[in-house]
């Protein structure tokens, strides 16, 4: 399976200023290697029902941890450039418990950021 070299951009926690604007914490870059891939039929249906565009998406195996935005905990999800064009992680799946034990991994969906139905 080809190999895919991605650099992810992490955010620190995110704070709002006194004008109610969300601000973003200090930057990190994860560098990581995976196989990227489209996504299966399954898998465009359950993004489209969060009003994604599929064409704008992906699938990305990767032994490394990638973070989603969580309201709760203040993070903003890790994003990444596809093709000059800005990707996050809408998704990301630990499959330690899969078939492939021994390989610690994760299977991370990819959204372009802005691509919601009507943009």
């Amino acid at each position: 399976m080809k190999q895919t070299s991605l650099s992810f951009t992490r955010y620190g926690e995110s704070d709002t200023d006194d004008n109610g604007y969300e601000v973003l914490g200090v930057t990190s870059t994860i560098p990581s290697e995976g196989s990227l891939q489209p996504l299966s039929s399954g898998e465009s249906q359950r993004i489209q029902a969060s009003g994604v565009e599929t064409f704008a998406a992906y699938k990305y195996y990767t032994s490394t941890k990638l973070q989603m935005a969580d309201d709760v905990d203040r993070t903003t999800a890790d994003t990444v450039m596809i093709d000059s064009r800005k990707y996050e992680v809408f998704d990301s799946g630990n499959w330690d418990k899969t078939v492939l034990r021994n390989v610690a991994h994760y299977k991370v969906i990819l959204v372009r950021v802005g691509k919601k139905r009507g943009n």
